[in-house]
């Protein structure tokens, strides 16, 4: 559009896009899924609750599952532009009747894929306490282990690390995955 001074206006397209993705820009879309990342502290099995009951698009919700590089890619994206917390949920638990097919992690997908993509931090899985059988993804770098934005870590299924304060519901977020 030009305007009477003969210069083109500056065309503002957040909108198109918003309404590209069907009015909600929340939503991420990959490889036919949709992803979500929710800001609310809550437990794990909270978190899986919540996301196995709603539903996008026609697709069931279900906690994130990361089993490519290029996944990783869009939670980092989320982690990045979405977020608030110091970490978030994913869809990843220990298996206590499980192989231990990697440093005794056990770890295994809700969902039941089987993938050999790891994003693990260093040192982690590390079952802290004896207590961490579920997992969760950085999105701030712990002070008392540092890890990069989008590295995982097993955690307590309640959120909680011997009192740190980096840690605990108020502190964890969850992502969902819609297929």
């Amino acid at each position: 559009d030009m305007n009477n001074d003969g210069k083109l206006d500056i065309v503002d397209f957040s909108m198109l896009n918003d309404k590209v993705n069907g009015g909600n820009n929340d939503y991420v879309q990959y490889n036919g899924h949709y992803y979500r990342l929710f800001n609310d502290g809550m437990t794990w099995e909270q978190a899986k609750q919540k996301c196995a009951s709603q539903t996008y698009r026609g697709k069931r919700g279900h906690l994130v599952t990361i089993t490519s590089f290029d996944e990783q890619q869009i939670i980092e994206k989320l982690l990045r532009e979405k977020g608030t917390k110091n970490s978030y949920w994913i869809g990843g638990y220990r298996d206590p009747r499980g192989y231990e097919y990697r440093r005794g992690q056990r770890f295994k997908w809700i969902t039941g894929e089987v993938s050999d993509f790891n994003n693990f931090s260093a040192g982690q899985p590390d079952n802290a306490y004896g207590r961490e059988d579920r997992m969760m993804v950085y999105r701030n770098s712990n002070p008392l282990s540092p890890a990069r934005l989008g590295a995982w870590n097993d955690l307590a299924r309640d959120g909680t690390c011997n009192n740190q304060p980096f840690f605990g519901v108020n502190n964890l977020g969850y992502i969902c995955e819609y297929e």
